[in-house]
């Protein structure tokens, strides 16, 4: 229980330091928040778009926002599968069947396995960055002086 309670007050501490200090990073931090939803949930209408479908672009972006919620609550990992499937069948009644299974892929690489794949191989950058410094600084040899 210590140990959460000094976690609890460093927490505390750091975000007095932030609001007093770095307001900027707050703000900055929000603005990308508010652009990197905006930009999720254009996805999906402007696919349907893109495909040459006049559809609602607040409507699609509804459905999409349900389907993202209920895949919360899929025990699958990444809800490979479940999600594509609730997709897929929401969309059936805006747009014809046989264009459905291309959207739903297109949808899905778009919003999940694109941005899946670039944050992996910029975690293995920063990982190996880390780990070349950590090298570097071991192999440099000690300054000795006499």
């Amino acid at each position: 229980i210590i140990l959460v309670l000094n976690e609890l007050v460093y927490i505390k501490k750091s975000f007095v330091y932030i609001f007093r200090n770095k307001r900027s990073c707050i703000y900055s931090s929000l603005l990308l928040t508010i652009l990197s939803i905006v930009i999720f949930y254009s996805v999906a209408p402007l696919l349907l778009y893109s495909l040459g479908f006049n559809v609602n672009f607040f409507y699609v972006v509804f459905i999409q926002l349900i389907v993202v919620v209920l895949t919360f609550f899929f025990p699958t990992p990444g809800a490979s599968g479940a999600a594509e499937l609730v997709f897929g069948s929401s969309f059936i009644k805006l747009i014809p069947i046989n264009a459905i299974a291309l959207y739903t892929i297109a949808w899905r690489f778009t919003t999940f396995y694109i941005p899946s794949l670039i944050g992996g191989i910029l975690t293995l950058k920063l990982v190996f960055r880390k780990r070349v410094k950590k090298k570097k600084l071991k192999s440099k040899p000690a300054l000795h002086i006499t």
